[in-house]
């Protein structure tokens, strides 16, 4: 009934030539007349789009928490900054060093939640007429523990 090659298309004089004729083969023969997906399609699709949804879920948690990082760690040296130009605005004579631990917000606040710890040393320098000061805001997070450190020598 159905026949894979119509006579019409055979070249005679290049019988190797032959080309199949889609219209004629059983496989093929209703093409025409369908429209749309198979479910098979249409299931490879939404894992290819569920995959491709997951990697991208993925990217985005960890953009988040790379953001979360780096404005924990710009906050830390800003708070190591302050306090080392407190330090220089005190002047040579009162600078010296924490005697203990100051537990800070982001913004520097000692009130609300407090994960930042900032503490301070100053001692002689290597000539004389100079002091080295070393100021460290550290933190634990879900990531483990951090630490910005901040050393500048003052001059009397």
């Amino acid at each position: 009934m159905f026949n894979s090659f119509n006579a019409n298309v055979i070249n005679i004089a290049r019988p190797w030539t032959l080309r199949f004729d889609r219209r004629n083969h059983p496989v093929f023969a209703n093409a025409a007349h369908s429209s749309g997906f198979t479910l098979v399609e249409s299931l490879i699709a939404l894992c290819i789009l569920a995959f491709g949804l997951a990697g991208l879920a993925n990217l985005m948690v960890g953009s988040l928490k790379t953001g979360r990082e780096a404005r924990r760690f710009t906050a830390a040296g800003s708070l190591a900054q302050q306090k080392l130009e407190a330090l220089r605005g005190a002047g040579y004579t009162s600078a010296a060093s924490s005697a203990s631990n100051e537990s800070l917000t982001e913004n520097g606040d000692s009130a609300g939640v407090t994960m930042f710890t900032r503490n301070w040393t100053v001692a002689n320098g290597g000539t004389a007429g100079t002091k080295n000061v070393t100021v460290t805001v550290s933190w634990t997070d879900d990531l483990g523990a951090h630490q910005v450190q901040l050393q500048s020598k003052m001059a009397s």
